[in-house]
């Protein structure tokens, strides 16, 4: 099977060249690699002030990995929570326990508002682009 004929207009037959040091382009090629673009492509899209799309594997993965450290942080926080819960069936009241609950809690909220935030950013950037 052989590629389809372009139009003169769709034709990529202009150069353009420009120095960079070594590491430079190493890095260039990385960050290129990363999002899974040719190292044209990547070019192109920084040079014509294009939105460069996040690479949606590595996307997945991370959004994946922020999910598991939720869970986590709600099972200390549950953990917490029984302890201080059997605490004050006995009749022990720390008020060391409680303060310490209470500022978990309250940070555990405000990162929650912070994820809900950016997860709610990130999803309408995808939808405009």
């Amino acid at each position: 099977m052989t590629r389809p004929i372009l139009d003169d207009e769709d034709k990529k037959s202009s150069y353009i060249r420009f120095r960079c040091s070594p590491e430079e382009k190493q890095k260039i090629k990385e960050y290129a690699s990363s999002l899974g673009l040719s190292l044209t492509d990547y070019l192109l899209t920084k040079a014509l002030d294009k939105t460069v799309v996040v690479n949606r594997l590595e996307f997945m993965q991370k959004f994946s990995e922020v999910g598991t450290e939720i869970s986590r942080c709600g099972n200390n926080i549950n953990q917490l929570a029984k302890h201080v819960n059997s605490q004050r069936k006995i009749g022990i009241k720390s008020e060391a326990w409680f303060k310490i609950y209470t500022d978990m809690i309250r940070e555990y909220v405000d990162s929650q508002d912070e994820l809900r935030r950016t997860i709610r950013k990130m999803l309408r950037d995808l939808r405009d682009k």
